[in-house]
């Protein structure tokens, strides 16, 4: 008596109806045919997300002037700002670096997108009035953009402003002085003058 046992092909590699088959057979005694396990799959590791890296940022610096700083510009130059700009400006002297979120502090959240645009407008506007744009533009180590204070001087062929003198007062006293002194000798001559006459007029008498 035998017994067929018909076994589907894509059920061969289960592992439980592997082990079972072994199983059957070794206990037949029919050794011969040893039947292979199947080795479990092994996990494949997940993709690896080839995502870009984020690129390292390095601090860019600009050069330096080509003029010679002068701090009599830098007071002309802050003085002729209003607003904002001469807000920024007198910070940034007084620092020596701004970055956006100090300017942004500076001026409040109303105005803090503004910030560009109005220390951009003293680049443009500071060489029409005859001076060198008092700072540059850079980058931090972390990407951030920074102004940094260079100082200012007079353009080439700009006339620099006059400075106020102080003895101009002590002219107006002098010239006062010699006019009363002026009066003083006519005044005299004239009373000379006037006693003489009087003098010959009682000698003839």
């Amino acid at each position: 008596m035998k017994i067929a046992i018909d076994i589907p092909l894509d059920r061969l590699n289960e592992p439980q109806v592997m082990s079972a088959l072994s199983d059957l057979i070794l206990a037949l005694g029919d050794q011969q045919l040893p039947i292979a396990l199947p080795k479990s799959p092994k996990a494949k590791p997940a993709p690896k997300k080839r995502g870009r890296k984020p690129k390292a940022t390095k601090a860019t610096k600009a050069p330096a002037p080509t003029f010679t700083p002068d701090e009599g510009a830098a007071d002309s130059l802050l003085n002729t700002l209003e607003g904002d700009a001469k807000l920024l400006m007198t910070e940034l002297r007084k620092k020596g670096t701004l970055n956006m979120d100090d300017a942004q502090n500076l001026l409040g959240n109303e105005k803090s997108k503004s910030v560009g645009g109005t220390i951009g407008s003293v680049k443009r506007w500071a060489p029409k009035k005859g001076f060198e744009v008092p700072y540059v533009r850079e980058t931090d180590n972390s990407g951030d953009r920074i102004w940094r204070w260079i100082g200012t001087a007079f353009a080439e062929g700009a006339p620099a402003p006059a400075a106020p003198t102080k003895e101009e007062p002590k002219k107006k006293a002098s010239s006062k002085k010699k006019a009363s002194s002026k009066k003083k000798a006519s005044s005299k001559k004239k009373a000379s003058s006037k006693k003489k006459a009087s003098s010959k007029k009682k000698a003839s008498s």
